[in-house]
């Protein structure tokens, strides 16, 4: 889940001269030009709104932020930690959080901005709505799927990080040092999901520790250490000394920091097996209600089938008129 915080609107003063004939003209123009001012007010309070929305959440997550912007700094971005973000747990903190966004959006008044920021206000309008909805069944999230965990995923997206200058590997090895905190993180969402009967299936958990384990067991050949050795050679801008220095540096981080981490996650994972959810029907009527709200209408009711493999839960959506619920 995202982590939402918004700064306030800044509000635009404007001094005008010639108070006397501004109002003058207002009143000769049935105050025409007193709603143009409003507008354009509107509209400038709605881009310092969404400037400073996009700054917040980009910046939020290092790696997403050196994925979508080369020069951060270009849009007000400056000094920011190092950081893979956080995973929330708690659906109370997550919803207070998004609501507190949508809150601030609902300040403006629709009619008062020009048609393309109308068009913004509304995806992030719906955006936001569902995404307060969606934070009821934040535990019902896998952070670690078999294709797109976070334990598969995250080595891949390290190994292409891009490096265009000094500081793109000051930060790049400051990343790695965050990520045993950021699996202590996984980890506390993993134990809440148990505590729920939502841990994942043993067939599945299974295939996590495989992929750890043999992570780990690339020892001084992990791609992450050949892939930075790449990186590091094509900066030419670096003496050789400053080159081998950084290669020295993600080698020790790769050992202490990232393999320590898959670790504990692996120890973690092992406890947490045989708490996978039992069969129930998980509150249908609750998800009927969700995916209406997101399907605009139409539901598609959640049915658990019989036919059950290795523990898998599949399910089967059933497409009903919402109108026809009870």
């Amino acid at each position: 889940m995202f982590h939402l915080i918004l700064k306030h609107r800044k509000k635009i003063f404007l001094i005008l001269p010639c108070c006397l004939l501004v109002i003058l003209i207002s009143f000769l123009s049935g105050n025409a030009f007193w709603s143009s001012l409003h507008a354009e007010s509107s509209d400038r309070q709605f881009r310092t709104f969404t400037r400073s929305l996009f700054q917040t959440e980009v910046s939020a997550n290092t790696i997403s932020l050196h994925y979508t912007l080369r020069s951060p700094s270009d849009y007000g971005i400056a000094d920011i930690p190092a950081t893979y973000g956080s995973l929330s747990s708690d659906p109370v903190a997550a919803k207070a959080s998004v609501r507190n966004v949508l809150s601030s959006l609902q300040e403006f008044d629709l009619d008062t901005l020009s048609s393309e920021n109308a068009l913004t206000f509304k995806i992030l309008d719906t955006y936001l709505k569902n995404a307060s909805t969606g934070t009821d069944y934040l535990l019902y999230q896998e952070p670690l799927g078999p294709v797109s965990g976070i334990h598969t995923q995250l080595p891949v997206l390290l190994s292409e990080y891009s490096f265009y200058d000094t500081q793109d590997v000051e930060t790049y090895l400051a990343l790695l040092k965050e990520t045993p905190s950021y699996f202590d993180s996984v980890i506390r969402f993993e134990q809440k999901k148990a505590a729920s009967g939502l841990f994942m299936p043993d067939y599945q958990a299974d295939s996590v520790l495989d992929t750890c384990q043999s992570f780990i067991d690339m020892g001084k050949e992990n791609y992450l250490v050949s892939t930075f050795d790449e990186r590091i050679a094509s900066l030419d801008l670096l003496p050789e000394n400053k080159k081998d220095s950084f290669r020295k540096e993600n080698m020790k981080l790769v050992t202490e920091e990232i393999y320590p981490a898959y670790q504990n996650l692996i120890t973690a994972i092992k406890s947490l097996k045989g708490k996978v959810m039992e069969r129930s029907t998980l509150g249908v009527s609750a998800s009927e209600d969700v995916i209406a709200d997101l399907t605009g209408g139409s539901a598609a009711r959640l049915c658990l089938s019989d036919s059950m493999s290795r523990g898998e839960v599949r399910f089967r959506a059933i497409r009903v008129d919402s109108r026809s619920r009870s």
